[in-house]
């Protein structure tokens, strides 16, 4: 085991602590609840504000035939999402 500070494991420590970008940081937090908030009062009365579905369903045959040659091309990058 080595001895390391937080100053040499490099940025991404620093980022996931907070310290990078200080206060534009916050406005990065204020910008994520400002769009729910947009979205919540934008939906539908009663409803989750979902799109309808296409009626055209070649969109849904191509995005299978997508998603399962990338399966079959990586088979493992689906494993931890299972």
């Amino acid at each position: 085991m080595l001895d390391m500070t937080c100053a040499e494991y490099g940025m991404g420590v620093n980022t996931h602590m907070g310290q990078t970008y200080g206060a534009s940081q916050v406005g990065l937090l204020l910008l994520g609840a400002s769009a729910a908030v947009t979205w919540w009062k934008r939906r539908r009365v009663r409803s989750l504000g979902v799109p309808p579905l296409p009626s055209d369903c070649g969109v849904f045959v191509g995005l299978f035939v997508v998603l399962t040659a990338r399966g079959l091309l990586f088979p493992l990058t689906g494993l931890p999402r299972a």
